[in-house]
């Protein structure tokens, strides 16, 4: 097996990275509020559960007809670089729980220990164990790997390391906790903003070393089925 270089492995195109740039956006305000909106208009029946499905499955979408050549070389890579790939979900899945542990254990000596971002989405899949857990299993780790790692972190990696952690961080915690920037801005809300930050780090490792974006869509993946199985079993 081929070992993975010092270099970083990014195998997307401009023509997909400027689209990926402009779609970040798009994924993470436009189809918030757009998605619902038709989902009343069209199959006013159905619980809004449906809507998280079909506000991944449009991204999943945008990713495979825009980017499908950034995934199949990144496919190639990650069957390339298995070991390393293997070595990096491996550390990188431990790496989060321990990095996750500590900042708890900091938020709990501070006397912080409820994150609405966070148990709005194990909510969710209790409530609908149908549907979320396709999106947390399947859409939603593509759609967030693809658009967080990929472009956000990958498209900055090239020129600065500490700069792509630090956006690609902002960024995907944003995304996790901004519908709650309209209801004020408080130091709960910044503990939650934080909160994401054991994941960003080890998702964004992952892909750096794992050399491929596949890698980081399996830790995710790895991340959310234990986190799901521990949901339901409650």
């Amino acid at each position: 097996m081929k070992k993975i270089p010092n270099s970083f492995r990014f195998p997307m195109k401009n023509t997909e990275l400027l689209p990926g740039a402009i779609f970040v956006p798009v994924h993470i305000i436009v189809l918030e509020f757009l998605v619902p909106m038709v989902m009343e208009a069209v199959a006013p029946q159905l619980n809004h559960y449906w809507s998280n499905f079909v506000y991944f499955a449009v991204t999943c979408l945008f990713i495979l007809i825009v980017m499908h050549s950034y995934l199949i070389k990144s496919a190639t890579d990650l069957i390339e670089c298995c070991k390393s790939a293997l070595f990096a979900i491996v550390l990188g899945y431990f790496g989060y729980y321990i990095l996750r542990w500590l900042m708890s254990l900091i938020f709990w000596l501070v006397g912080w220990n409820d994150f609405p971002a966070l148990t709005g989405i194990f909510s969710q899949v209790r409530l609908n164990s149908g549907v979320m857990p396709i999106v947390s299993l399947v859409l939603a780790p593509i759609a967030e790997e693809v658009l967080f790692r990929g472009v956000v972190f990958g498209g900055l990696r090239r020129k600065s390391r500490i700069m792509a952690y630090l956006v690609a961080f902002l960024v995907y915690a944003f995304y996790c906790v901004w519908s709650r920037f309209f209801s004020g801005f408080g130091w709960d809300l910044l503990i939650d903003f934080l909160y994401y930050l054991p994941a960003s780090l080890a998702l964004c490792w992952c892909y750096e070393k794992g050399g491929s974006v596949w890698s980081s869509v399996l830790l995710h993946i790895l991340i959310n089925i234990l986190s799901i199985s521990l949901v339901i079993s409650v």
